[in-house]
């Protein structure tokens, strides 16, 4: 009778188990538009290093660098942000870069339209990011945890280059609010392993005034 109990358990147990693997593959699904590092869509465009490499100019209107303070501020209502994920000036694959920054504090205008370009640098694993309202330090399976602060601000998750070419896709949203908020990679250990920044959003001081 033991030995039946024993063995019922152990059954149940299993069930449970593939249960909860089951709800996460969705959830990871559902969130992240993918499972592991495959990608679910095809709505990007390829692009070539040439075309790359202009993301990493800076442009000579309406933006602020500062690399002291590891910032980009963007100015104006209709904001373009060009982001590299695993970028070539770093070793750190788990990383987005902005115009040679590594993992910048983003600053935006209350009321701007964001529109987000995200290309993928990296050769062997597949990157996203969204915008969210979750602070660090991020757990392992961070899709389960954040929460997308702004409509759309997200861009699913892209496939790694292939001899020499780079997957790109835009995504646009209103900054609605102001506050601190981060973008990430949400795909699992991403941002845990540090491939986040901040995301801030100030009142624009002209329209204070």
């Amino acid at each position: 009778m033991t030995h039946k109990k024993s063995i019922k358990t152990l059954a149940v147990g299993i069930i449970l188990a593939a249960l909860g693997i089951g709800m996460l593959i969705y959830a990871f699904r559902t969130v992240t538009g993918q499972v592991g590092y495959g990608y679910y869509g095809n709505n990007f465009t390829v692009i070539d290093k040439k075309a790359l490499d202009k993301m990493y100019i800076v442009p000579k209107k309406g933006v602020k660098i500062d690399k002291i303070h590891n910032s980009v501020e963007f100015y104006g209502k209709n904001v373009s942000i060009p982001i590299v994920a695993s970028p070539k000036n770093t070793t750190d694959m788990y990383s987005f870069g902005v115009y040679g920054l590594i993992n910048p504090t983003i600053i935006v205008y209350k009321g701007a339209k964001v529109t987000m370009h995200l290309a993928n640098e990296d050769d062997d694993m597949s990157h996203n990011i969204a915008v969210v309202n979750n602070q660090p330090p991020y757990p392992y399976m961070s899709m389960m945890y954040n929460v997308r602060i702004f409509e759309n601000s997200y861009i699913p998750p892209l496939p790694e280059s292939k001899g020499g070419k780079y997957f790109q896709l835009s995504n646009s949203f209103t900054v609605s609010q102001t506050g601190t908020f981060y973008f990430i990679c949400q795909i699992m250990g991403h941002a845990y392993r540090g491939m986040y920044g901040k995301f801030v959003v100030i009142d624009n001081p002209i329209q204070v005034k």
